[in-house]
């Protein structure tokens, strides 16, 4: 989504604007604590907008700028340093909606939010044990509803969501356990019914930019025993009707410039369709910008040619990423088009990596994509489109390098369901493309290992497009 698309006050009869700044727990920290210490905070958001109009245009915004648990400004640094051990949790959840409804007029639904982030730091230095948590959990909807007027409903994440997020520097002297955890669910919902001497649109888009789980940057060293984690769950829904005119419905990992790109049907009917079921012809990458999910990110230290994690004793390393968008779209006299995308997804990516004991590393990255689309309609830009597409998706990759002194068990599982279909009567054509990019389970580099290893890749595809056209 784009901010171009938020309804401004003085073009409805009736308006409804619920804005949220910056809401933090903690901001730009700088603890230095000489013995053992207990780091909590906790920030939630709320923010609903809701417009009613009998005759004329309604319309509500709901925006959210930031909501940090443990965080820090733009021009500022957040750091924790311990001499013993530490208890380090940021829990940040936040949830917004809008409502507009019309019985004569345009109504639209915009619902915005810019980052949620449970703990973000420049330094984390601990001289003993650590447990950290951060936690991003957030809620976003949209809804709108007009009986003659178009309908449009938007809800987005414009930056990112991070559950952990420590990527300068962070030192811990024993044992570690540090997980991160990103949450969006997403939902639009637009409904118009239109007449048959000025017909309407229905279009609803749901998407976000970028979730992150975990994020330890390029030097991070553990003395002990280290368990790390980061997992991104994202579920976005579109669904758009309508009885006269049209209906689009997008869901996407990534901003959504246009929810389906379908050619116009102009000229030559026959020559036009035939290059609309060409393979790649609803190719929802030209109406996509951006778009990324990471389960659990590390990098490589290029400062000084050391490890960019580095772990003396037994480490673990897991990432996850759940994600699944459906878009649905209906009208009875009109186009309908649905698109459900995601653009690059990865379970745990990876640099270079020094375990002094028994290792355990594993990414698993999982999609699910659902379009469905149905039309009745006479005029020569009746089509019925419906898409799901994944550009690509990497359960783990580790190609930078990885050392295990001792035993050793590398995983990565990559799944991806895609479907699509689309149904049309008495419309030009109805077409269901899907569409998957690069599946990887695992991806490894310079891999030692001392002792026992057990290493595995899988991948999983299930795709499935069908249409139906009677005329």
């Amino acid at each position: 989504m784009t901010s171009s698309a938020k309804p401004l006050q003085n073009d409805f009869q009736s308006f409804a604007e619920d804005a949220v700044g910056k809401v933090a727990g903690l901001q730009d920290i700088q603890a230095l604590v000489d013995a053992d210490a207990t780091i909590q905070a906790e920030s939630s958001s709320a923010s609903s907008a809701s417009s009613e109009n009998v005759s004329g245009s309604s319309a509500a915004v709901s925006t959210t700028e930031s909501n940090q648990a443990i965080g820090e400004s733009t021009s500022g640094a957040s750091s924790i340093e311990v001499k013993a051990d530490a208890g380090l949790q940021g829990v940040a959840s936040s949830t917004a909606s809008s409502s507009a409804s019309t019985s004569n007029g345009i109504a639209e639904a915009f619902t915005e939010m810019g980052e949620g982030l449970g703990v973000s730091l420049t330094k984390l230095d601990v001289g003993g044990e650590l447990s950290g948590l951060g936690q991003s959990s957030n809620s976003l909807s949209a809804d709108s509803e007009s009986v003659t007027g178009d309908s449009t409903a938007t809800s987005g994440l414009t930056r990112s969501i991070q559950g952990f997020n420590s990527e300068i520097q962070n030192t811990i002297d024993s044992d570690a356990s540090i997980q991160g955890l990103a949450q969006l669910v997403n939902n639009a919902s637009a409904a118009s019914t239109g007449t048959s001497i000025a017909p309407s649109s229905a279009t609803a888009i749901a998407d976000a930019n970028k979730l992150q789980g975990a994020d330890l940057g390029f030097d991070s060293d553990i003395g002990g025993v280290a368990d790390i984690g980061g997992q991104v769950d994202f579920n976005a829904t579109a669904s758009s009707t309508n009885v006269t005119g049209s209906a689009a419905a997008g869901a996407s990992l990534g901003d959504i410039t246009t929810p389906v790109v379908v050619p116009e049907i102009t000229g030559d009917v026959s020559a036009t369709l035939s290059t609309l079921a060409a393979a790649g012809a609803l190719d929802l990458s030209s109406g996509v910008i951006g778009g990324t999910a990471e389960g659990l990110i590390t990098a490589n230290d290029q400062s000084d040619g050391t490890y960019g994690t580095d772990i003396k004793s037994d480490g673990t390393l897991q990432g996850f990423a759940n994600l699944s968008t459906t878009a649905d779209a209906s009208t009875t006299d009109g186009a309908a088009s649905a698109g459900a995308y995601a653009n690059s997804i990865d379970g745990a990516s990876l640099g270079d990596i020094n375990i002094g004991g028994v290792g355990a590393i594993s990414g698993s990255a999982n999609f699910a994509g659902s379009a469905s689309s149905s039309n009745v309609g006479d005029a020569a830009g009746d089509v019925s489109a419906a898409a799901s597409q994944l550009n690509n998706i990497d359960g783990l990759s580790a190609t930078d390098g990885m050392y295990v002194a001792s035993d050793a068990g590398i995983n990565g599982l990559a799944a991806v369901d895609l479907g699509s279909s689309a149904g049309s009567t008495s419309g030009q054509a109805a077409i269901a493309s899907s569409k998957a990019g690069t599946l990887q389970g695992a991806g490894l580099g310079d891999t030692t290992i001392g002792g026992v290893g057990s290493v595995a890749g899988e991948t999983s595809l299930t795709s499935g497009a069908a249409s139906s056209n009677v005329s």
